[in-house]
């Protein structure tokens, strides 16, 4: 962030010595139209200041204590590139699982999943038995459907 007001600054110098005039609102207004959308909460703050405090100098010790802290992680603890790679993905979904632990919604039988189990393949989706048509029983009279009345003037 030091160097990109350095480099904002070099070129208002540049201005300067070709005799046109810049001001310091115009130096602020340039170093902030150049930020990223992460310093979108930064420039409502800033324009929420007064204007005892809106000079060059603060405005800028403020965006290097708003860059230090929105950088003051280390980068082990921001995701890198590598971990969203496709065969890293699969070698963690292929580890945390396991098969033992998976119940088939086809068969109702623990060990695979829906997609590769055998039934299904000797079987169509209509012809299921009425037991894997089913959800397991931990799961049965979570929603009850209601027989009431809806002509019913009450509200609930």
């Amino acid at each position: 962030m030091s160097a990109y007001i350095a480099r904002v600054r070099h070129v208002a110098f540049l201005l300067t010595e070709a005799k046109v005039k810049i001001s310091d609102d115009n130096l602020i207004i340039a170093i902030t139209s150049g930020l990223l959308h992460s310093y979108d909460s930064f420039l409502v703050a800033l324009d929420a200041t007064p204007d005892d405090d809106y000079k060059l100098p603060n405005v800028t010790a403020c965006l290097v204590n708003e860059y230090q802290r929105q950088h003051m992680y280390s980068t082990s603890q921001h995701p890198s590139a590598t971990d969203f790679m496709p065969d890293k993905a699969m070698y963690v979904a292929l580890m945390s699982s396991k098969l033992a632990h998976i119940t088939c919604f086809t068969c109702g039988n623990k060990g695979h999943y829906q997609a590769n189990c055998p039934a299904r393949a000797s079987t169509s989706i209509t012809s299921r038995p009425a037991s894997a048509a089913t959800k397991p029983k931990e799961y049965a009279g979570l929603v009850t459907p209601t027989t009431e009345d809806s002509d019913s003037d009450e509200a609930f």
